[in-house]
């Protein structure tokens, strides 16, 4: 069962990492404004950590672990992109190792983009079992968390 996220719970997360990521700016368009008669607001992201959001996710639990007395020895996770990136750098921002699984095949680009950061590529079958299954075995036996 998830745990109902609070507003000063998001408030908390903001200001536990707001040292470390970009305040991205809010842009609008009025020709999109008009074209659907809404007015539309755009988040900027793409200029945050890492180029996306998933930074402040990674960043944040990452933190919370270590600031509630949680130091992990290594943090595994398995993605081909966004994600992996941002618990990459996360992690290095943190001084923790990281490893990221990697499915056989996955763009050169973002293989470096990862390796860049710091962490540590495991190729894996490109199978959500095959992820999972390699992440989970790392992190047994190397005592990390994912």
């Amino acid at each position: 069962m998830c745990e109902e996220v609070t507003l000063g719970m998001i408030r908390a997360a903001a200001e536990r990492i707001q040292a470390f990521v970009h305040r991205t700016p809010v842009l609008t368009c009025s020709t999109l404004d008009r074209m659907s008669k809404k007015q539309l607001y755009f988040k900027c992201e793409n200029l945050q950590k890492t180029g996306s959001f998933k930074a402040r996710g990674a960043l944040n639990t990452i933190k919370t672990m270590i600031d509630n007395g949680n130091q992990p020895n290594l943090i595994v996770t398995h993605s081909s992109g966004n994600h992996g990136q941002a618990v990459a750098w996360a992690s290095k921002t943190m001084n923790t190792p990281c490893t990221v699984v990697v499915p056989e095949g996955t763009p050169k680009v973002k293989c470096q983009a990862i390796q860049d950061y710091g962490a540590e590529l495991v190729f894996c079958t490109p199978t959500p079992t095959g992820r999972k299954e390699t992440a989970d075995r790392i992190a047994k036996e190397k005592n990390g968390v994912i």
